[in-house]
Order: structure tokens, then sequence, then C-alpha cells
């Protein structure tokens, strides 16, 4: 069972500890309490510590620059390891992330150590690079009769009212083909 630590701020450990760490492939929306629905991407991170091993799910919220620490409720001996990793995979999969293993044992020290500070986790929300606001484009204005676009006779012809039935065509093959997608 994994618990948010809300005092947890960012994971102050070494590299050479860290036995496994995965990260989301996709965003998922997340609403947390206190924070707004939001754009979020996920990491789990399993190392040692004295005593046995401590497993960590992170979420990282977009929009607000935090993250979110959920620990396992306990450290754990060697022989537990895979079973806890499992269930943080499971525990940040069933949020909709889907979660890549990155393989981190098989690097070498020096890669690791590029890896681990190329991800927020160690620099905690501090770290974080601001938000990325994209300028709007300045309107340019068409010349004279480039602005109209033919209708294509595929699309419902010329006509207004067949333009219509095209894009209508059109946006039900969109939500067909979003639910075939949605269902994988």
């Amino acid at each position: 069972m994994y618990f948010w630590r809300k005092e947890i701020e960012k994971l102050d450990i070494a590299v050479d500890k860290i036995v496994f760490l995965f990260s989301s492939m996709n965003d998922v929306q997340i609403a947390l309490p206190g924070y707004p629905c939001q754009r979020s991407s996920a990491y789990l991170c399993a190392y040692s510590v004295p005593g046995g091993y401590e497993s960590m799910a992170v979420l990282l919220l977009h929009d607000v620059r935090q993250l979110a620490f959920y620990c396992f409720k306990e450290v754990f001996p060697g022989e537990k390891l895979d079973d806890v990793v499992q269930e943080g995979i499971l525990f940040v999969e069933s949020m909709g992330f889907m979660l890549n293993d990155l393989d981190f044992r098989s690097f070498g020290p020096e890669q690791r150590r590029e890896i681990w500070e190329s991800i927020p986790l160690a620099k905690g929300s501090a770290g974080l690079p601001p938000p990325v606001t994209a300028a709007p484009a300045p309107a340019a204005a068409a010349p004279a009769g480039e602005g109209d676009i033919p209708m294509s006779p595929l699309l419902g012809g010329g006509s207004e009212e067949g333009g219509r039935r095209g894009y209508e065509r059109r946006l039900e093959v969109c939500r067909k083909l979003g639910r075939l997608l949605a269902s994988f």
C-alpha cells in the first residue's frame, strides 16, 4: 500500500542505492486534494536503505510544478522487493499511466548519474524548469482570392450542405478511431 507523504519534497538518495526506476510513457489527468485537475507524469523508484528497501511512486503535476510522493507503507526486506515493485507498478498504472522500466541497473555509474539527474526526483519541485508557454502566432492576412478553400467532392461536394455532411462523416470517423484506440 502506498501513502501520500506531503512532507517529502525530493528523493535525497545516492545513485548507487537505486535498484529499480520506472518512468511513465504518457501523461494523465490527475486530481489531488488541494490541487486543480491537471496533466501529470509518473515515476516509480525502489532503492536500498539501512534495514532493507523503500519504494516511492512520484507524480509530477505539470501545471503547478509540484511533485507528489507516495511511499510504500514500510521498509521491506530484499525478498519482498519484486512483490513491492509489482504493487507499485499496479498502483501507478491504475491511475492510467503506462510505465517503462528504464533498466537502471544495466547502465554504468556515469550513465546512471546522467539519467538520475535528468529526472526531477532528486532535485524536487525547485529543480523543475518553468512551464513552457507558446506565444500565439500573429495572424497573417490571406491575399485576395486565396482565403477560400475549395471543397473536395470526396468530402461532400462544394455545397454548404455537402460540406456539412463531409464534416459530420470525418467527425464520426474520428470518434470511432478514438474509441478503437481507447480500447487498447
